[in-house]
């Protein structure tokens, strides 16, 4: 045993083997680099181990065999305590402890039983089985765990050495980079620099990559070169202490964010049920069946994966509403929005309100984040969004997640368990790509056949078959037992129900009609000879419509998305003017007599119907100075007066057409 010219502890072949390890132990040791060594041996080279490049672990048992190598070197001053009492941390001192009352209880049992024993080391093995059957030194067992033979030997013999000072037994701390390696400060610096410029680049390279280059950097600046499993260690443990600033350069700043740094965590007793819901879209992990129409109108199926807009209540995670389309859009997330507050309603026992919530919480994509829901009342606009208008039902605001902050949506950890369900249809398409079911995957035929089987069979699940498929699961989940800080093994909708009573619903209840109607959609048009345009289709009203001047008169159109058969015109101070239909005269077979027999049925009747209008506004040209007559139907609604006529009111767009209801 003797230290080199780069103070590095170097230890012998032959005072290692056999005594501390077998020959075969030592052989997987040095295979696996836990032990390192000068040179490989053989031709009169003597083998030497690098005590300080070898793992914790082997440097351990070597310490057990041979004691400490520093102390028998001079290194370090033999007797001197590493720690004193007053510096341990309650951890180290509880430790301490317990072992010191291990030792003694040890000695004193191999001491008194010795005898029926027949001899020390029985009495002994016997003291430490019972220890860790916990029928001896109960407490301080609960603080060390099992210990062996061994380990009580070491701890008497550095109590003997330390002149039975408690403070002996103080467990190891961890040392520091600075004291842990025996490269040099050049050597460090070196290591640090290959880390920054080519560990911590965004194409990720792993450690062995970097440690590939590390002996020709060495040899560019003309330094000797370092042990690999030195280098390792180093690497490793710097790569460690700055966790975060090599997570932002390998994986970006948001990972850093979601691994490393603090966050703010909610209080969920500082809300009540209904203060706030939380909306997100998810795209379903299956396929549905679908129908949309082509160029020519003709329906055409198409499979597709289906999004879903939900709302969640913060406080207790219950589902409130859902809705179910193909896209994610402000039509889903309106609709689904309405279907929460008429659920609260219900759960408040009225089926003909909605209860609003306080402020609602969004995610910040385009299908929440638009005029519909947040334009604010100007010059230009003297209704405002959907929520502007929420206002004075007391609805109290909206407030938008970060972008790229999933974690802050409540609703996020529910996604999760929607897996529950999706699983349940016919073509589930899995959560991910190593997720992927059987028949999605390569050369899987007998799973592929299998599927086809089951859907010519069951048939392919629609988007209404899914609808009421999750809406089945979603009221189990709402019943199911939860733990956690915000259910604590309630219910999602027995927490809600226990809470209701104490809730203040006070100016937040107003009539589902009212609802409806503000969900409508708002848009400036001008008339033109088809009346007015709205998403690419035209509304008509011949009465009211057929005489005036075109491309010169601008209205306010409200519509309803869930029923577009119609829409609501008014003029542009506010004031309610008519009804108009869906004008039968558009998307006409370009040559009918081609078509099917419902495309020329079709065709024929909008000809027809233009035919009457210009007739009509003929006769009433030639017979203008008798006064002419009054066109009194309308395109398309021929059978339906507006409800504000037979009512004899003239509401405004602000605050008026409370009667009238969504078709």
């Amino acid at each position: 045993m003797r230290v080199d010219e780069y103070n590095r502890i170097l230890i012998g072949y032959e005072e290692v083997v056999p005594v501390v390890f077998k020959k075969g132990t030592y052989d997987i040791a040095l295979h696996r680099q836990s032990i390192i060594t000068t040179c490989r041996g053989g031709c009169g080279r003597e083998v030497e181990i690098i005590y300080d490049e070898c793992s914790p672990s082997y440097q351990t048992k070597i310490r057990a065999v041979l004691g400490d190598p520093r102390e028998m070197l001079g290194l370090v001053k033999k007797g001197e305590p590493v720690l004193p009492l007053s510096e341990l941390s309650d951890r180290e001192f509880s430790i301490c402890q317990a072992r010191y009352t291990l030792v003694n209880s040890y000695r004193d049992y191999a001491a008194e039983h010795k005898a029926r024993a027949k001899g020390t080391v029985n009495a002994k093995q016997e003291f430490v089985d019972l220890v860790n059957s916990g029928l001896l030194c109960d407490a301080a067992y609960a603080v060390t765990g099992d210990v062996s033979f061994k380990t009580l030997e070491r701890w008497s013999k550095r109590l003997r050495d330390f002149g039975e000072e408690m403070n002996a037994l103080v467990p190891e701390r961890k040392r520091s980079n600075a004291t842990s390696t025996t490269l040099s400060a050049a050597e460090q610096e070196l290591l640090i620099k290959i880390i920054r410029n080519h560990y911590c680049q965004p194409v990720q390279p792993t450690l062995a990559d970097s440690l590939r280059i590390v002996e020709a950097v060495f040899k560019s600046f003309h330094m000797p070169v370092p042990g690999e499993a030195k280098c390792r260690r180093f690497m490793r443990r710097w790569i460690e202490q700055n966790g975060a600033l090599v997570e932002a350069a390998r994986r970006g700043v948001k990972a850093m964010k979601d691994k490393f740094m603090p966050y703010v965590e909610r209080d969920p007793e500082s809300i009540r049920f209904l203060d706030v819901l939380v909306a997100d879209g998810h795209v379903m992990n299956f396929q549905v069946e679908y129908t949309v129409p082509d160029k020519s109108g003709r329906e055409v199926t198409r499979t597709g994966r289906p999004t879903m807009i939900a709302w969640q209540d913060m406080r207790t995670g219950a589902i409130m509403g859902f809705e179910l389309m193909m896209t994610e859009n402000t039509l889903c997330v309106a609709s689904s929005f309405r279907l929460a507050c008429m659920q609260a309603a219900r759960m408040c026992g009225s089926t003909q309100s909605a209860v609003l919530p306080r402020m609602v919480y969004l995610d910040n994509g385009k299908a929440f984040k638009n005029k519909f829901f947040n334009e604010t009342v100007n010059l230009k606009n003297s209704v405002g969004g959907l929520f502007e208008q929420l206002k004075a039902h007391g609805f109290e605001g909206v407030q938008y997640a970060l972008p790229y902050n999933a974690q802050t949506k409540t609703i996020e950890r529910s996604w999760r368990n929607f897996l529950e369900v999706e699983k349940q249809a016919v073509y589930y398409t899995g959560n991910c790509i190593d997720n992927k079911p059987a028949y999605l995957q390569r050369n899987e035929t007998w799973h592929r056949e299998a599927l086809q089987n089951e859907i010519s069979k069951k048939g392919m699940l629609t988007l209404p078959g899914a609808y009421a498929m999750i809406a089945r699961w979603v009221e189990e989940y709402n019943a199911r037992e939860g733990s956690g800080k915000y259910l604590a093994g309630s219910s999602p909708a027995g927490l809600a129900a226990q809470q209701l009573p104490d809730v203040d619903l006070r100016g937040r209840i107003l009539p589902a009609d009212t609802l409806n109607y503000m969900i409508m959609q708002r848009r400036t048009c001008t008339i033109k000879r088809n009346g007015v345009q709205v998403n690419g289709a035209w509304y008509y009203n011949a009465a009211e419509m057929a005489l005036l001047p075109k491309n010169e008169i601008d209205v306010i159109v409200k519509y309803d998305m869930f029923n577009p058969d119609k829409v609501y015109v008014f003029r542009t101070d506010g004031t309610y003017w008519c009804e108009a239909g869906y004008f039968i005269g558009q998307k006409v077979h370009a040559m009918y007599k081609l078509g099917s027999e419902s495309q020329q049925r079709a065709a024929k009747a909008a000809i027809g119907t233009v035919e009457r209008i210009i007739h009509t506004a003929s006769n009433m040209a030639k017979n203008l100075k008798n006064g002419g007559q009054v066109l009194d139907y309308r395109i398309g609604e021929l059978d339906v007066a507006p409800a504000v006529r037979q009512l004899g009111t003239t509401p405004q767009v602000d605050d008026g057409l409370d009667d009238i209801r969504m078709y």
